[in-house]
């Protein structure tokens, strides 16, 4: 198989699993966690790189043919925090601690097909590392390698 650099996913492992250099399956998130919380749990921030302020605005003149109202409101938040991921990553970090949704307005007129809103999305851009000795940690490490065995012997 080709060279990965350590840390990239392995296609091998199920999804958020890697291997490092050293060959252990180790956890290695593709995406950048959002929490509410002030921090992640099982994991240390090592760096803080500022805050993220997002306003988004959605309007639709199909909303009945789009799936209802519903439909409308998840596209957007779905959207919302697939930038904030983005946003994050981009600023060299891998979790969004603080996060918070606050719509701003909302219009919705089902008789007219229409809908309007706006969310703002914020909280504190940064970098944590996650513990060896987390909970779940050393319960996840096993079942990879024994996924690893398993691959091996086929």
């Amino acid at each position: 198989s080709p060279r990965r650099a350590p840390g990239s996913p392995d296609p091998r492992l199920p999804p958020p699993l890697a291997l490092s250099r050293s060959g252990r399956a180790v956890i290695a998130p593709r995406v950048a966690e959002l929490t509410p919380l002030t921090y992640v749990p099982g994991a240390r921030i090592v760096r803080y790189l500022g805050r993220v302020n997002l306003h988004f605005i959605r309007e639709s003149w199909a909303v009945r043919q789009g799936g209802g109202l519903g439909t409308f409101f998840f596209v957007l938040l779905s959207e919302a925090n697939a930038v904030a991921r983005a946003h994050v990553a981009a600023m060299g970090g891998n979790a969004l601690v603080g996060y918070r949704v606050l719509p701003r307005e909302s219009t919705g007129q089902l008789s007219k097909n229409q809908a309007y809103h706006m969310v703002s999305v914020s909280g504190d851009c940064v970098e944590v590392e996650h513990e060896r000795d987390h909970v779940g940690y050393r319960a996840m490490a096993a079942q990879v390698e024994k996924h690893l065995k398993k691959a091996q012997r086929k």
